[in-house]
Order: C-alpha cells, then sequence, then structure tokens
C-alpha cells in the first residue's frame, strides 16, 4: 500500500513539473489570462480577460497552438464569435455575431481559409448576401438582398473579381439589367428593362 502510494506521488510531482496553472497580469496588476503551461507551451483552456475583467476570449490549446472548440468576446462581453481550431488553423464552421448574440456571418473554415457556402446577415436578423469562397475569395454565384427583403442582385465571382452572368432587380422581383462581367469590367450586350418587365434598351460594352 505504501508503495502505491508512493508511486501515485511521484506521478503528481511528474505531472506538476511539466504542466502547472500560469497567471498573466496587465501593468495595473489586473489579470490578463490564466490557464496551463507544459513545457513552456500553453495547453488546455485558457481564459484571456480584458484589462476591466470582462471576458476577452475562452480557448483552449494543445502543445502552444489553438486545438478545440474557442469562443470570442467584445469589449462589453458579449459573445463576438465562436470557432474551431486544429493545430493553429480554423477549421470547419465557425458564427460571428452583432451584440446581442444576433448572427452576423456563419461559415466553413478549410486548413484556415474560407471555403464553402457563407451566409451574412444585418443587425436585425435580415439575409444580405451569401455564396460560396474559395480560398477567402468570393467565387461562384452569389445573392444580394435588400433591407426590404427582396433579391436586389445576382453575381458571380471567379477568385473574387466580377466575372461572370450579374443581374439587378426591381423590388417587384422583376429584372432591372443583366449582361456580363469580365476581370471587373462590364463587357458585351447588356440588356435594361423597365419595371414591367418590358426592354427598355440595350447597350454594348467594348
Amino acid at each position: 500500500m505504501k508503495l502505491l502510494s508512493f508511486i501515485f506521488l511521484i506521478c503528481l510531482c511528474s505531472l506538476a513539473a511539466h504542466a502547472q496553472q500560469t497567471q498573466e497580469f496587465y501593468p495595473n496588476k489586473a489579470l490578463k489570462a490564466e490557464g496551463m503551461l507544459e513545457d513552456g507551451k500553453k495547453t488546455g483552456f485558457w481564459k484571456t480577460l480584458y484589462p476591466d475583467g470582462k471576458p476577452n476570449a475562452d480557448e483552449v490549446y494543445a502543445n502552444g497552438k489553438l486545438n478545440g472548440a474557442c469562443r470570442y468576446y467584445d469589449f462589453d462581453g458579449q459573445v463576438q464569435a465562436e470557432e474551431k481550431w486544429v493545430n493553429g488553423l480554423l477549421e470547419d464552421t465557425a458564427r460571428y455575431f452583432w451584440p446581442g448574440y444576433v448572427l452576423h456571418k456563419k461559415g466553413f473554415f478549410e486548413h484556415g481559409l474560407m471555403q464553402g457556402k457563407w451566409v451574412f446577415f444585418s443587425k436585425d436578423g435580415k439575409r444580405v448576401r451569401a455564396g460560396n469562397y474559395l480560398d477567402n475569395e468570393p467565387d461562384g454565384k452569389w445573392t444580394y438582398w435588400h433591407q426590404k427583403g427582396y433579391v436586389a442582385m445576382i453575381a458571380e465571382y471567379t477568385r473574387g473579381k466580377d466575372t461572370g452572368f450579374w443581374q439587378y432587380f426591381y423590388p417587384n422581383g422583376k429584372v432591372e439589367s443583366e449582361g456580363n462581367f469580365l476581370d471587373a469590367k462590364q463587357v458585351g450586350k447588356w440588356k435594361f428593362y423597365k419595371k414591367n418587365g418590358s426592354l427598355k434598351r440595350e447597350y454594348t460594352f467594348e
């Protein structure tokens, strides 16, 4: 029994030698952050505070790199972001918020880059725009909504550049104008319509 107790004590001492609770402070002695260090690197759960004591971040580390579900706060202590990290890179679903925990935008990260579908919202919860990202840049079809709720524009991008077929709409849903972009410039024949849907005029861009 004594031998088992001694071995257990040795294990505890070894663990303490490698991982220890650590605190960081602002110049005014206010607590800035606290968590565990293992071999000089952050590990496990870390909590960071603003100088006034409000929460700044709840983070999870492994071997000194962000690794897990993390939450970030604004200066008023309200949730600003919820992210997932793997070995120091953003991965999987992420959500960002307006004050009051109102969703601002949500989407997907892969190896630290925005990928796939992202949706953006206004402060009152209405959709503003939605579309796909490729390596942090808009790519493919995007839809934009007016603050009154109707579709205002449908656009196409290639690696962040205005390229492809674009349409602009009236509040009644009728097309206002349509045509193509190439490298952020209007090209070819564009059509412009009246609110009743009849053709108003055509113009060809060089």
